[in-house]
């Protein structure tokens, strides 16, 4: 008998073990995109709305990297590696910047 049971289902699916950090991640990358996206169509973002995508933009990619910390697989783990690695260059190069 096949088993149909989408609980069972979530937990052993990739999407299932990472969409802790996985949902966010694409909300950002949409929350990205969406000016490009209106670029092409000839209409500028108000200046209210494209406040609201800066801060939902930073809002996605913090939940996405919390989500990736608590989450015990290697793609998370890689996510969060990387992520740390930018901040870290990042950072460097502004203090770099500051001091010469």
């Amino acid at each position: 008998m096949i088993n149909c049971d989408v609980k069972d289902l979530t937990g052993h699916s990739y999407f299932g073990r990472n969409r802790a950090w996985l949902i966010p991640l694409c909300g950002a990358v949409m929350s990205l995109l969406l000016p490009i996206i209106l670029f092409e169509l000839k209409y500028e973002l108000p200046s209210l709305l494209s406040f609201l995508q800066v801060v939902t933009t930073w809002v996605a990619f913090l939940t996405a990297g919390i989500g990736a910390a608590i989450t015990p697989t290697l793609s998370a783990r890689l996510v969060t590696l990387v992520a740390l690695v930018v901040a870290v260059v990042f950072g460097l190069k502004f203090v770099v910047n500051e001091l010469f």
